[in-house]
Formats: structure tokens, C-alpha cells, sequence
């Protein structure tokens, strides 16, 4: 389910979406505040894609929900937002937004 406000749509994230935000990722800045490296490949992106859409971790202890944002006003995808929600029902979130 894609969720919207006036300037953005949330879509849940896909292995499609590995070719749409692989150029976004690739600004070194992003990697200032995230313990990630830019993406190999589109390949290696879709790959890890395929893993997150399950929105499972393999245990089973994990929710994980993902979603690529894309901007009306930009008419492009200017990031993603995640959601982690762990055995004792805490949330973690997080998101990268590209320069």
C-alpha cells in the first residue's frame, strides 16, 4: 500500500526499485552518517531488495518495512525510509535522504 501526503508518496520498496534509486546512492555524503557503503551495483541493490521485500527477517523476529520516496514536486525519488519493529514491539527507524 503506497501512503501519500501533498509533496510525497511513500511506495514499499521492491527489487524494481534497485535501477531507480542506485544513482542517488552512489553521493559519498549519504555515507557520512550511516555505517553503509554506496551500493556495487544495480545487481548487488536489487539483490539486497529482494531480501528486505520479504519484510521478514529470516528468524522471524523482525517486521521490516520499507518504503522508496518519491517527491511530486521533484518528480524523482529522493530517498527511502525504513521501519524495524523487533520481538518486544519497539520500533526502529531510519532514512536517507539524497543530497
Amino acid at each position: 500500500m503506497k501512503i501519500y501526503s501533498k509533496r510525497l508518496c511513500l511506495e514499499p520498496l521492491k527489487p524494481d526499485h534497485a535501477e531507480l534509486l542506485f544513482d542517488g546512492l552512489q553521493s559519498a555524503s549519504i555515507y557520512d552518517f550511516i555505517e553503509d557503503v554506496p551500493p556495487q551495483s544495480v545487481e548487488s541493490l536489487r539483490d539486497r531488495y529482494i531480501v528486505l521485500a520479504r519484510r521478514q527477517s529470516p528468524d522471524g523476529t523482525e517486521i521490516w518495512l520499507n518504503w522508496a520516496v518519491w517527491s511530486f514536486v521533484e518528480k524523482c525519488y529522493v530517498g527511502y525510509v525504513q521501519a524495524t519493529i523487533t520481538i518486544d514491539n519497539s520500533a526502529i527507524i531510519g532514512y536517507v535522504c539524497f543530497p
